[in-house]
């Protein structure tokens, strides 16, 4: 066997390998994928090298039935992403079937196109940052096989042997494997003299001539083929940045892994726009990145510290502030939608302002994350309005759905508290100021109603801990805040089972079990202020963040989402967060990856891959590529419209490269193929 057959198989037997645990890696699963390395091993030795073991066309046939039924299974009896998933391990079971045939080109090409199916179908499974480092592994490895192939197809023709490993080569004799090894020297030694014969005199085949005092996989072989392969990279990358995503075909879309995983009986943290306390059970924490941060003086232009901006504003760590609930019944939090006021935004901030920078993935929600109070924000889209709730604070996008990447935005905000954050306030006296006072007293009604039944446990417990002595009602928050904060009493925990499911959830935290995660203590303090007296309502948000220290910028995770009470106190919302914060900071850092460095960088690369790869879009596109190429092909056109000289140079170099067809296939005939392609592109 030639040293070079050897070199194309074991290439080949990485590629599928690689090829499966793409896909595996896709699914979150290890069945069936473990088993290819290992009987990619056995075909290798067995079938390849000694030639001991082969599927005969009807076994494989048996075989491949086997492997459609296992695939019709599920199909048939799972769900939709199970029968997805059938689909693709019958690709794997049907590789190994072939690993194990006799092999000609055909079988060659056949194990090629499975290793590629595997690879585009595991990416509909995932969009993380490290499919894109296997696809561009998987493509360089793909290409230097296919080079393989098209060299030992030459092999073949100068040679003039057949293909290792076919039928004819297996109708001899079949050795036992102490005489298969010695067979298999043999053969390298026969075949290896009948080529050296073939080729000593550089004997041409096929308008190909073989050089005899060079080696097949020689440094030029291997260089070029580098060459080959970064060229073909770039060419890729630029039809695949520069093609216009204008179909629906584009859009991103996830298959949700099958519950047999076991990962849909537990839901992740994370923002949500409503809080049902008592169906998520047992709670993980997710490390997916929320939205990153830059803070600047809007004037000077220079960086703040996130942490900085926060202590002036009163607050230890920064708050996101996300969604206002005010409705609650039997363990769930809603927001009230009949009382919105829309309010259009200024685009700029005082001149004193700072501004927050923020790119947003899309979480499924229109709401716009920030530090507040706001003053002004503005989109960085073409497309799309930014509104403010007058009655709550909310801050909101409305942004065509065709957009799929993440949002971009800046928020200006006054570099220190203010101590009356009531919103706009009309003129006393006017017609306007009055309605302003009604609507006041209805929203304050509305966010110190209480439901009919079930919490009179809690509203006995809250007349006890505050008392009888008539106290202001800063007073009887801070009583109420150092209550539920007692370490002696409540303690922080994921665990959100339910101990008494005859009572309200917030009852049965208080009476029963006394521990849990941020949603049941803001629920309590929010009820427990309104039984006696102060309004308040829930905000669902995000607490807290780290430092990328590749990019510098602050990130916030789904692991930060908290929740917390703004209580109306002194004619003023106030912030009141009576989760036990060293509680939560533990629970917070336990997700924390030991090694910093690499996480962030697995952030950074998996940013890169869902907004530049998987979610590019058109605006995108015009952003990045159209704009700039428009710019400088419309400024050289102008330049040579006033240049005569250089236009009739460039007449004749044309003119000369037309009439040599040698400089067709050379690197400037490339660059003309490749300008002209993406010129019918967008034609």
């Amino acid at each position: 066997m030639h040293r070079l057959t050897i070199v194309f198989q074991l290439s080949l037997y990485l590629l599928l390998w690689m090829a499966s645990h793409i896909l595996g890696l896709a699914e979150g699963s290890t069945v069936p994928y473990v088993l290819t390395l290992p009987l990619l091993l056995l075909s290798f030795i067995f079938t390849e090298r000694w030639r001991l073991l082969h599927l005969p066309m009807s076994l494989a046939s048996v075989f491949s039935v086997l492997a459609l039924l296992s695939a019709a299974v599920e199909l048939i009896s799972g769900t939709l992403e199970q029968r997805f998933l059938g689909g693709a391990h019958l690709l794997v079971y049907l590789t190994w079937i072939i690993a194990f045939q006799v092999k000609e080109q055909k079988q060659y090409w056949w194990l090629l196109a499975m290793s590629l199916m595997q690879v585009a179908v595991g990416a509909i499974l995932t969009k993380e940052g490290f499919y894109g480092a296997w696809v561009l592994a998987y493509t360089v490895v793909a290409l230097w096989t296919l080079t393989l192939l098209w060299l030992q197809q030459v092999l073949t023709q100068f040679s003039g042997t057949d293909q290792p490993g076919s039928q004819s080569a297996l109708s001899a004799e079949k050795p036992s494997p102490a005489a298969g090894q010695a067979a298999a020297g043999a053969t390298v030694r026969s075949t290896g003299s009948k080529a050296s014969v073939l080729l000593a005199s550089g004997s041409t085949r096929g308008g190909l001539q073989q050089d005899s005092q060079s080696r097949w996989l020689g440094l030029r072989f291997m260089m070029g083929n580098a060459l080959t392969t970064v060229c073909a990279l770039m060419l890729a990358a630029a039809f695949f940045f520069l093609i216009p995503r204008v179909s629906s075909v584009w859009k991103s879309q996830r298959l949700s892994l099958p519950s047999s995983t076991g990962f849909q009986e537990q839901k992740l943290t994370g923002f949500t726009q409503e809080v049902r306390l008592g169906d998520i059970g047992q709670i993980l924490e997710s490390t997916e990145r929320v939205l990153e941060l830059r803070l600047f003086d809007a004037t000077r232009e220079e960086q703040i510290s996130v942490t900085e901006f926060s202590l002036n504003h009163g607050q230890p760590e920064p708050l996101f502030r996300g969604a206002v609930l005010n409705n609650y019944s039997n363990g769930h939090w809603q927001a009230s939608e009949r009382q919105a006021i829309p309010l259009r935004l200024p685009e700029e901030g005082a001149p004193n302002a700072v501004r927050q920078d923020v790119t947003l993935q899309q979480i499924g929600t229109s709401i716009l994350f920030a530090m507040h109070p706001v003053d002004g924000c503005r989109l960085e889209t073409e497309s799309g309005t930014v509104v403010l709730n007058g009655t709550n604070g909310v801050l909101m996008h409305h942004i065509p759905e065709r957009n799929h990447g993440p949002i971009v935005y800046s928020v200006f905000s006054p570099p220190r508290e203010r101590k009356a954050e009531t919103g706009p306030v009309p003129m006393e006296g006017t017609r306007e100021y009055r309605q302003y006072q009604r609507r006041q007293r209805r929203l304050l009604n509305a966010y110190g109603r209480l439901p009919q039944r079930g919490l009179e446990p809690l509203i006995a417990e809250t007349r006890r801990v505050v008392g009888n002595d008539g106290a202001r009602d800063s007073e009887r928050a801070r009583r109420l805040m150092n209550y539920l904060q007692d370490p002696a009493i409540f303690s922080y925990s994921l665990t959100a089972g339910i101990t008494d499911a005859s009572v309200d959830p917030v009852v049965d935290f208080l009476q029963n079990r006394k521990q849990g995660h941020c949603e049941y203590f803001a629920s309590a303090l929010a009820l427990m202020l309104r039984a006696t007296g102060i309004p308040s309502r829930l905000v669902s948000g995000f607490k807290g963040g780290t430092i990328n220290s590749f990019t510098g910028a602050f990130e916030v995770q789904q692991r930060h989402a908290h929740a917390w009470v703004e209580a109306w106190i002194d004619e003023r919302w106030q912030i009141l967060d009576p989760t036990p914060a060293e509680g939560r900071t533990l629970s917070v850092a336990s997700m924390e990856s030991s090694m910093r460095s690499f996480s962030d960088l697995k952030s950074l690369l998996k940013e890169f891959w869902g907004t530049s790869i998987v979610k590019i879009d058109l605006a995108q596109q015009r952003n990045r590529f159209y704009n700039p190429l428009k710019m400088v092909g419309t400024a050289w056109w102008q330049s040579m419209k006033g240049d005569h000289s250089a236009a009739r140079k460039l007449v004749a170099r044309a003119r000369s490269f037309l009439a040599s067809p040698e400089n067709w296939f050379s690197v400037t005939g490339g660059l003309v193929t490749f300008t002209m392609l993406v010129m019918l592109t967008f034609a």
